[in-house]
């Protein structure tokens, strides 16, 4: 789910959920055998609607139906050049041009999960308005879609989710009902604890987390930072590893320096220093090893943070 970084951190990321693209079973021109890929969206049906409706004026796609009783939302169709179109479907042709429309419905799954079904539709023809036919999607797009979606969404319902610093993405998948652990960052809290891209989540603090919400919930009582023990699985086994949870408000000063870290060494070291900041005031040059802070010593990313 864009992505954002601080610091040294990947954020908390949501990204679409892994259903497995559904495509459409093409035959002549029967629409109704489009079928629909269903995505993750982390808020209310409510947020879930109008960050839609966001999405799609950024992206300039007119609606023409919003349907909010019934959670139904449809495009218009938007004209697809030809380099547009070969992204869109898998079996296009190079020299014709095209258009594709969508549709959405949102369903309301619990009042921090909505499950969105989005069904993309691509024509496509030789000569405009002669021998149209359907193409099948490939998928990617709808990804997009939801992932920008999801992660509006998710900032408008939880608005300081973002401040939390943990180091890997979260992926939610339907069919468990869990997240996947992705992009494991080595130099962040995480990486240092031994989370591994595929592990699944399973427990946080000894709360189980699902898809549905727990985790906002839990995270959003994190002020400054808290050791959690968090719940994985990995392969046949449940696995329980500690793993600090951080937060670094946007608005609060930074300290005006750069750092590399040297794994090997278990250092950091200064690479720059910005002039008149807190760092060069206090006397910090490029070069400089940090070795404590008072009685902490900065042998990883955890005591730094």
């Amino acid at each position: 789910m864009f992505r954002k970084s601080c610091f040294f951190f990947v954020l908390l990321s949501f990204g679409p959920c892994l259903t497995g693209q559904v495509h459409a079973e093409i035959d002549g021109k029967k629409i109704a055998k489009l079928r629909a890929s269903v995505f993750c969206i982390n808020a209310g049906v409510t947020v879930a609607w109008e960050t839609a409706q966001q999405v799609f004026k950024e992206m300039e796609i007119p609606l023409t139906l919003e349907d909010s009783q019934n959670h139904l939302m449809t495009t218009a169709f938007v004209a697809a050049d030809a380099k547009r179109l070969r992204s869109l479907s898998s079996n296009s042709k190079f020299f014709s041009n095209g258009r594709f429309t969508l549709k959405l419905f949102f369903e309301e799954m619990s009042p921090d999960y909505t499950r969105l079904h989005v069904t993309l539709q691509i024509r496509q023809s030789k000569w405009i308005g002669k021998d149209e036919r359907l193409l099948k999607s490939r998928g990617s797009f709808e990804k997009f879609l939801a992932y920008r979606i999801n992660q509006l969404a998710i900032g408008k319902q939880f608005p300081d989710v973002y401040q939390i610093r943990i180091g890997f993405d979260l992926i939610p998948d339907i069919s468990s009902g869990r997240y996947l652990i992705r992009h494991v960052e080595e130099n962040s809290p995480a990486g240092e604890s031994g989370f591994r891209d595929g592990d699944i989540l399973m427990e946080m603090d000894h709360k189980p987390v699902t898809i549905r919400g727990e985790l906002f919930r839990l995270l959003s009582e994190v002020q400054s930072e808290r050791l959690l023990t968090v719940t994985i699985r990995r392969r046949d086994a449940e696995v329980q590893i500690p793993l600090w949870i951080i937060r670094v408000g946007e608005s609060e000063e930074k300290i005006g320096m750069s750092l590399s870290w040297d794994a090997k060494a278990k250092a950091f070291h200064v690479i720059d220093v910005d002039s008149d900041s807190r760092a060069a005031k206090g006397g910090l040059r490029r070069g400089d090893r940090l070795l404590k802070e008072g009685y902490l010593t900065l042998n990883g990313w955890s005591n730094y943070y």
